[in-house]
């Protein structure tokens, strides 16, 4: 029974001799992984920013440099206009717009 708790003994002493020995380089690894993930975040955070900038600036300069104008109708023709004061039924409606031009 002797031997059966040295055994253990040297077990926990060897145990606890890897873990002050590895605890510095597991912590400065925990570490770099750490700041290697702020930095990540911070870059994709800036890289984000500078294209909704340029999205921004490219939208307002198509906005303020396209030409506002009217349609341009090929041919003018007049168009005849119908006033009333009544509701006329559907059957009783004038012709369409294409049936009326000469």
């Amino acid at each position: 029974m002797k031997g059966t708790k040295e055994n253990a003994t040297i077990l926990g002493v060897g145990a606890a001799a890897c873990a002050v020995c590895c605890a510095g380089p597991i912590v400065g690894l925990l570490g770099a992984i750490g700041i290697g993930t702020a930095v990540g975040f911070a870059l994709f955070g800036a890289v984000v920013v500078v294209i909704g900038a340029f999205l921004v600036t490219v939208v307002l300069l198509r906005r303020r440099r396209r030409v506002v104008e009217c349609a341009r109708v090929a041919s003018r023709q007049p168009v005849r206009l119908f006033c009333s004061t009544r509701h006329m039924p559907s059957s009783s409606r004038p012709p369409t717009h294409g049936s009326m031009m000469r």
